[in-house]
């Protein structure tokens, strides 16, 4: 029976080493066909015998029974599932065929030592840089397309990678652009879209369009502080330009309900709904309803206004992709809970869907590519 020591540091480079040290490596199938197991069980505290007189067997008599060889003790209930659980937490990148192989391996221990040894595991990770294959075939990072690796063979300085130059650069522009949004409230990170360039052995950039899967919704308590649960937008109008938007910070600007724009700007909503000097005032209904009180604690509530959401024809949705203005046969506008377009959750607001650690990982498979790639791809790229 291997120590504890033999088989620790076995678990650990065979994580180190089986699986890179980048998140896009764990994206490589794993062949385990004839894939050895490591053997994780810990070795038996043997006790003294009773007698001190030991006992001789005969030559022809079979060895004596160690606690070694006898029946492992029943698990308790919810053991497996409290292992694969713990898996599945630690090992987020990992296939479900790599989580298998690790179950396999930690099955026979308690839940706490499986957990102890996958966080010594990370840690020793840290300190042991990604392998790099050589040649570079550079695999899909999380979301992007098998076309980013376009051929089986090493990349040339000799071939023409203008196609794959411009766009490895406006595909980091884009990555940097939602890391830097990743703390905007409302915002939607953008999706590169590449494709092949057949004629030239490489890839081209397509265009972006935008990620409509929601971001997490969080509680403020304030009134004027609104998401929305379903696809529905909120409409601004700046000037006869209407634009959508999920940020749902409402506030009072130059007598209109409004909300944030870009460099610091507030449109007002459409359609307007003004506020006048008396309202002291705001609130939001859940229904869509804005209601308005004055400084008089007896006066009834003042309904100021219906607020709309926007459902966006699939025209429209390729607008807002190109990030052009959104013709208005594109927009219907109707309120809240009717025609699909969702609910407002009052005193909430939604976070922006940027995965932080899926750009950062698609930020350092670019690097990689372009430190691979050489001189021939590595100058920068026009802005998106």
């Amino acid at each position: 029976m291997k120590s504890w020591t033999g088989w620790l540091t076995a678990a650990l480079l065979g994580g180190a080493l089986g699986w890179g040290g980048s998140a896009f490596w764990s994206q490589r199938p794993v062949l385990t066909e004839g894939l050895p197991l490591l053997d994780v069980s810990p070795t038996p505290i043997r006790q003294p015998a009773p007698s001190p007189t030991p006992q001789v067997a005969p030559p022809d008599a079979p060895e004596p029974s160690s606690p070694a060889d006898a029946e492992p003790a029943a698990r308790p209930a919810g053991h497996e599932r409290g292992v694969r659980s713990i898996i599945d937490r630690e090992l987020p990148h990992a296939t479900a065929e790599e989580r298998d192989i690790w179950f396999e391996q930690f099955k026979d221990l308690p839940p706490g030592i499986v957990e102890d040894l996958l966080n010594v595991r990370k840690q020793f990770r840290q300190m042991v840089p990604p392998l790099s294959p050589a040649p570079i075939v550079a695999p899909s990072p999380p979301g992007l397309p098998a076309a980013l690796a376009p051929s089986p063979q090493p990349l040339s300085v000799g071939d023409d990678w203008s196609s794959t130059r411009e766009a490895l650069g406006r595909l980091r522009q884009v990555t940097l652009h939602n890391l830097a949004n990743a703390d905007t409230v409302g915002y939607r990170r953008l999706e590169p879209v590449i494709g092949s360039d057949a004629e030239r052995r490489g890839v081209r950039w397509e265009r972006t369009r935008l990620d409509l899967r929601p971001g997490p919704r969080r509680t403020t308590h304030r009134p004027l502080d609104v998401a929305i649960d379903g696809p529905g937008w909120f409409v601004v109008a700046d000037g006869e330009t209407l634009s959508v938007t999920r940020r749902g910070q409402f506030s009072i600007r130059a007598g209109a309900l409004s909300l944030p724009a870009e460099a610091g700007r507030f449109l007002p909503v459409h359609p307007l709904i003004s506020v006048p000097a008396e309202v002291q005032r705001v609130e939001i209904a859940a229904q869509g309803a804005v209601l308005g009180w004055t400084a008089d604690e007896n006066a009834a509530a003042i309904r100021l206004g219906q607020l709309e959401l926007a459902w966006l024809s699939d025209a429209g949705l390729a607008a807002l992709d190109a990030g052009e203005p959104l013709p208005r046969e594109t927009l219907r506008q109707v309120p809240p809970e009717t025609q699909g377009v969702g609910s407002l959750v009052v005193g909430s607001l939604e976070d922006s869907n940027v995965i932080v650690a899926e750009e950062r990982t698609r930020l350092e498979w670019i690097n990689d590519w372009l430190r691979h790639a050489g001189a021939a791809i590595a100058e920068p790229g026009p802005q998106p």
